[in-house]
C-alpha cells in the first residue's frame, strides 16, 4: 500500500513538473520595439518571399487577391496575369472587381489587356474591346524582371521605413514547439508615405531620358503633373495612417552578440509571413463619419504566367465623335 500511495506521489509530481515545463516552453515573450526599421522589413519581405516569389528573369507571373471590408460592404480585388520577354509568350493582365453589399452584388467590372487590345466587361456582362490601347511586346526589350522587382523593393523599403511611426513598430514572438511566432505591427502615415515619393520624384527632373523607350521617355515628361497630383493627394491623407498587422511562423532564435542597451537581446529570423492584414480609419466627406477600412489577402509573383480567359465576344469601341447635325455653340453650322 505505501509503495502503491508512493507511486501515486511520484507521478503527481512528475505531472506537475512536465506541466510547469510546457508553460515554462510556450510563455510569451514580452514585445519589443523595432531599432532598425528597414532591416525589419527586409525581414518582413524574406518572409514573404519564401513561398510567394519565384520570378525568372525572363518571366513575372501575378496572382494577387485583396477584399476590402467596410460595414456590409466588402469589395475584392484580383489581378491575374503576367508578362515575359520570351518570344510567342501570351502576355496579358487581368484586373477584375467585385463589390457587394449585406451579400448582395453590387457592382462589378473587369479589364482585361494583352498584346492586341483591351477589353472591359461591366456587370451585366457587357464587353467592349478597344485596340488603340494594349501591351507592348516585351520580345527584343533587355529587362531582367526578377532584378526589376528587386529593384522596386530596394527603392520602395526605405519610403516605407521612413513613413512609419516609430512607437508603432512592434515585434510580438511567442514559441511554437521548437520555433518560434513573430507577429509584427507597425502603422504608416500615408501624407509621409507620399512626401518620400515626392521627393524621390524631384530626384529624376534632371534625368536623361535620351536612351529610354518611347513609352518610359513619354512618363518622364509628365513628372511634373504626377508631383502636382501627389501633393493634393498629401494634403487629403494628412492625419491618416495604415496601421500594419503582419504574422510569421517557423523563426528561430539567436541571440543577438553586438546588442547595443536599446536593442533587444534575441533576434527572430527565417520564418515565412503566414497573414497580414491592413485596417485604417477615414472620414466619409459625404456623411463626414468615421469609417473604417479592413484589408486582407496574398499576393503571389511567379515564373509563369498565370492563365487570363480572353474574351471571345464584344462590341467594338467607337470613338466619341460629335454628329454633325449637332446644333454646336448655339448657332447654324455651315456644312458647305
Amino acid at each position: 500500500m505505501k509503495k502503491k500511495i508512493s507511486f501515486i506521489c511520484v507521478t503527481i509530481l512528475l505531472v506537475c513538473a512536465m506541466t510547469l515545463a510546457l508553460v515554462g516552453c510556450n510563455k510569451e515573450i514580452e514585445p519589443f520595439a523595432v531599432v532598425d526599421k528597414q532591416t525589419t522589413l527586409s525581414e518582413i519581405w524574406n518572409s514573404w518571399t519564401k513561398e510567394n516569389f519565384s520570378v525568372s528573369s525572363d518571366t513575372l507571373g501575378i496572382d494577387l487577391n485583396l477584399t476590402a471590408k467596410e460595414g456590409t460592404s466588402e469589395s475584392t480585388l484580383s489581378i491575374k496575369g503576367g508578362l515575359s520577354t520570351k518570344a510567342n509568350s501570351k502576355n496579358a493582365l487581368s484586373l477584375k472587381m467585385v463589390k457587394k453589399d449585406n451579400g448582395v452584388l453590387a457592382d462589378s467590372y473587369e479589364i482585361i489587356i494583352d498584346t492586341e487590345a483591351v477589353y472591359l466587361t461591366n456587370k451585366d456582362g457587357k464587353t467592349t474591346k478597344n485596340t488603340e490601347i494594349f501591351l507592348p511586346s516585351l520580345t527584343d526589350a533587355k529587362v531582367d524582371l526578377k532584378e526589376t522587382i528587386t529593384m522596386a523593393k530596394d527603392l520602395i523599403l526605405p519610403l516605407l521605413a521612413n513613413s512609419i511611426d516609430e512607437s508603432t513598430f512592434i515585434i510580438a514572438p511567442v514559441k511554437n514547439g521548437k520555433t518560434y511566432d513573430v507577429k509584427y505591427t507597425f502603422g504608416i502615415k500615408v501624407d509621409a508615405f507620399i512626401g518620400e515619393i515626392i521627393k524621390t520624384l524631384d530626384g529624376l527632373d534632371s534625368f536623361d531620358t535620351s536612351s529610354l523607350p518611347t513609352e518610359l521617355a513619354e512618363i518622364f515628361k509628365m513628372l511634373g503633373q504626377i508631383k502636382e497630383t501627389l501633393k493634393t493627394m498629401q494634403v487629403k491623407t494628412k492625419d491618416v495612417v495604415i496601421n500594419v498587422t503582419i504574422n510569421t511562423t517557423g523563426n528561430t532564435q539567436t541571440k543577438n552578440e553586438d546588442a547595443s542597451k536599446d536593442e533587444p537581446k534575441y533576434l527572430y529570423e527565417g520564418g515565412k509571413l503566414t497573414s497580414f492584414e491592413l485596417k485604417t480609419t477615414i472620414k466619409n466627406e459625404e456623411t463626414n463619419q468615421d469609417e473604417t477600412i479592413e484589408v486582407s489577402g496574398n499576393i503571389k509573383l511567379t515564373n509563369t504566367i498565370v492563365p487570363v480567359t480572353i474574351p471571345t465576344e464584344w462590341e467594338e469601341e467607337t470613338p466619341n465623335v460629335p454628329d454633325i447635325n449637332d446644333n454646336v455653340g448655339g448657332g447654324e453650322q455651315d456644312l458647305a
